[in-house]
């Protein structure tokens, strides 16, 4: 018997154990208005309660309290600074922070509601602010070159002023174009005051750049930092839209259908032939291949959108007995070789009169 007593006894402190154990479904959640507190920017932190508030609700700091409020919503906080306020209705729990201090706001914070313990969160990391107006373009983004030649270079340089912690600048691509333009970003603290960093990152983008041919493309430098607003921090710029060369990918002998195919004309009468190219940045050349000697052709351009233009050239022959079976075709080319596309074969004929 004294036994099962025993037993029974034990079964009882278990229960009165348990008893003092917070619901599973009771929580307090602290948050922050900012991921980091910024030197002169009005800082708050946030006890959430999912239960109404019976008892008195506290902010704790490396486990001293920091200020709070009872039940009945009569708030206060032993620091300076400090500014505890409740709103009963959505159980919010607030502390505003009017001139963020690293040496009084440091630590580990919580907040408590009767048994209920809300999670950590540790402020160790303060910005300094950084002055969006401050940031220099060279040159200013929305005076880039319109259009770029395989022969130029897009370069624009982004400075942050000095700030802590170091901006972090970012160029992307717009217009469908995917993936991060290649840049060079440096940082020094130089004249900065101690702890902040002055950063200057250059982009570097050469016309030649053949991924982007046929492409009109905008840039977006995106600088991001813990003191500008939250919830993206970051602040962007875009470009004017630059339009990439677009290589010339056909020539056509406009006076033949098919290659190799016979044209004639009279011995001693003119013959003009004409090719035509396909719109292309920059403008096309175009070169006649066994003209006869003594023949010059003409060369006229027409503009068919933006900066894309098709370049025409004639040239007119004299047919003579030797010009018989000649065979006469163009080619085009606007960067460097890269593309040489070739127009069909005409063979000469000359008719005896």
């Amino acid at each position: 018997m004294f036994t099962c007593g025993y037993l029974k006894y034990i079964s009882l402190l278990i229960l009165v154990d348990v008893g003092q154990i917070p619901r599973t479904d009771s929580a307090a959640v602290l948050a922050t208005n900012r991921r980091v507190p910024v030197e002169g920017v009005n800082f708050s932190i946030t006890c959430t309660l999912d239960a109404a508030i019976t008892s008195t609700v506290r902010f704790y700091k490396d486990n001293f309290i920091q200020g709070g409020c009872f039940s009945s919503g009569s708030c206060s906080s032993p620091v300076s600074g400090y500014n505890v306020s409740l709103d009963s209705t959505s159980r919010i729990l607030t502390l505003d922070i009017a001139s963020p201090d690293s040496t009084r706001d440091s630590g580990t914070w919580r907040c408590t509601a009767g048994v209920t313990v809300s999670n950590n969160i540790t402020l160790s990391q303060f910005a300094a602010v950084l002055d969006w107006s401050s940031v220099t373009f060279s040159p200013q983004l929305t005076s880039l070159l319109s259009s770029v030649t395989p022969q130029n270079t897009i370069s624009v340089t982004v400075t942050t002023p000095c700030a802590a912690p170091a901006a972090v600048i970012t160029w992307r691509y717009q217009q469908g174009v995917s993936g991060v333009p290649p840049s060079s970003t440096s940082s020094s603290q130089g004249s900065c005051p101690s702890g902040e960093v002055l950063t200057t990152n250059t982009l570097s983008l050469p016309g030649n750049t053949a991924s982007l041919y046929n492409r009109q493309v905008s840039l977006t430098v995106s600088v991001e930092h813990d003191s500008f607003d939250p919830p993206t921090y970051t602040k962007s710029v875009t470009s004017n839209t630059i339009q990439f060369p677009v290589p010339v990918n056909a020539v056509t002998l406009k006076n033949i259908n098919s290659d190799n195919e016979t044209i004639g004309q009279a011995v001693g009468q003119p013959l003009t032939l004409t090719c035509v190219t396909s719109a292309s940045f920059p403008t096309s050349s175009v070169t006649w291949v066994t003209l006869p000697l003594g023949t010059t052709p003409t060369v006229s351009t027409e503009t068919t959108s933006g900066v894309l233009v098709k370049t025409t050239s004639s040239v007119t022959v004299t047919v003579s007995k030797t010009d018989q079976v000649r065979s006469i075709h163009c080619q085009a080319e606007n960067i460097n070789g890269l593309t040489s596309p070739q127009s069909n074969r005409a063979t000469l004929e000359g008719w005896c009169k």
